[in-house]
Parts: structure tokens; sequence; C-alpha cells
């Protein structure tokens, strides 16, 4: 198959496996099963209440999406509505959290008296971060491995912490129980 011909759409029945896979008696995993004690037509698991079959491809006839259903297809718009609410109702929650802590209330009172000046701060401040400099500057800040902690880079690249512990340097043998360097431990055994 090159680069220049045609693209086709291939669709898979529900079986693409076929009964030959099917009824195929050397197929590793029925061997293995088979060993652990399983028969043919019973399921799997202890109580053996599993499922009996071999697991198949599921043919999808509509382009709804892996996950949906008809039912939730043909409801769109109660389905917006749901998401709407559910968003207005973390606002709430949001709002109600920042009042009762009592917070930034210079801020408060602004919001309320409907003053412009915060709005002014925010065109500003966005003004100068919205370059492309700002741009490559947030990049290269987080780049900059220098500026990590140990236990970050401990973190992200799967190593433990190097802490000394009273109990590490107290089982360190010392240097007189070491072999020397030109015999080996082979030596000991031949």
């Amino acid at each position: 198959m090159g680069l220049s011909e045609k693209k086709k759409k291939h669709r898979y029945g529900p079986n693409p496996q076929g009964s030959r896979w099917f009824q195929d008696k050397t197929k590793k995993g029925q061997k293995m099963l088979e060993k652990m004690g399983w028969k043919e037509g019973s399921g799997l698991g202890a109580n053996e209440d599993g499922i009996k079959e071999h697991i198949s491809v599921k043919f999808k006839s509509d382009r709804i999406g892996i996950g949906a259903d008809k039912r939730s297809s043909e409801n769109w718009l109660e389905n917006t509505f749901a998401y709407s609410e559910l968003l207005a109702s973390l606002n709430k929650k949001m709002e109600s959290g920042a009042i009762a802590s009592g917070t930034d209330d210079a801020v408060e009172k602004s919001l309320q008296a409907g003053t412009t000046e915060t709005e002014d701060a925010i065109t500003e401040s966005t003004k100068a971060e919205s370059g492309r400099l700002y741009h490559r500057k947030k990049f290269l800040r987080n780049k900059t491995v220098s500026k990590y902690q140990a236990a970050d880079l401990c973190c992200i690249l799967g190593e433990k912490l190097a802490v000394a512990t009273k109990q590490d340097q107290i089982k360190a043998p010392p240097a007189s129980d070491m072999m020397p360097p030109y015999r080996s431990e082979s030596d000991d055994y031949l």
C-alpha cells in the first residue's frame, strides 16, 4: 500500500476473528486456563459465574461517539441545561466561599460599587502579558530545571529522596571488612 493509493474505510463485522479462531484448541490462553482447572462452557472466576463466551467486537452503526447512547444524543438540549446548572452551582459555591472567608474587602467593595478601576488594571496587565516574548518567557521559566527543588526532581525522575538516617550510617561496613580489589568472590568458591 503506497502513499498515492486511495484510502478506504474498512467496516468490521461483529465477529472479526471468525469461527476458525473460536474453534482453535491450540490457543495459549485457553491452554493456560485449562491447566488451572477451567473447562469449556464454564464461566471465569472463582465461582465460575463469569462470562462464558469469548470477547467480541460490538458493531456500532451510528456516529454519536464512544460511550454515548441514543437517549443522550436525542436529549442534547437537556444535557446542555444540566451542564449549565452544574457550572452555576460551582460559581455559587466559589462566591459564597470567598465572601464567607472575608478576604479582599476592597475588591468586594469595588465590585459592589461597580467601579472600573479593576477593569483598567486587568486590561493593562493583559497587554503586558500577551506578547510573543511573554509567551516564550513562560516556556523558558517552566523548562529551567535549576530552579526545581531536590524533592521535586526526585519525584519527577522516580528516585527516592536521599535522606541519610542513623540506621543507614550504622549499617555501613567498616573499611577493614571490605575485600581487597585484587581478590574476587569467585576465588572464595573455587
